[in-house]
Formats: structure tokens, sequence, C-alpha cells
């Protein structure tokens, strides 16, 4: 599955590179998402959420109550990064 992730620019982090490997955290307590999948480096810094585009968001919020996933970036824009997610 590929998604976009945004919200970059309200966050600091180290830049990511091109496979670089992401964690995925589910925040059902969030305000505005209940669904909201926050993406973190492997530093632990927050660098944005899953896109609600197409239920990304969703999808990948229930996947990770199902189990493991893998995700790493695989595109880097200023605005946003795309990131492919695996499913084990």
């Amino acid at each position: 599955m590929i998604v976009n992730t945004l919200g970059l620019r309200h966050y600091k982090f180290k830049k990511p590179h091109i496979y670089d490997p992401v964690i995925l955290i589910t925040e059902p307590e969030n305000t505005f998402d209940k669904k909201a999948v926050a993406v973190h480096n492997r530093q632990g810094e927050k660098m944005g959420y899953i896109a609600k585009e197409g239920k990304a968001n969703e999808k990948v919020f229930k996947k990770l109550k199902q189990g493991l996933l893998i995700a790493e970036v695989i595109e880097v824009y200023d605005n946003r990064l795309v990131v492919a997610i695996n499913f084990r």
C-alpha cells in the first residue's frame, strides 16, 4: 500500500532519505481524527500523519491493530512524504 504523509510543516525532524524505515503509531485519542496514524522516524520524531485520502488512515489504523506492518519512505518532498507499507 502506498500512502501520502501530511502535516510535515508542523514538526521538526531530521529529513528522511528514500528507503528509511518509519514507525507508524495509532492515535485513537486524537481530537481531529479518531483513526489517526502518526508517522515517526527511527529517532522517534513525529514527521506527520497518514493522509485521509481514500480512507488510507483508516485502513492502516485497522491493520496496525491486527498485527505487524513494515513501512518505509519511498519519496521525499518539501511538504509531504510518500510511504510504502507492507502488511505481515
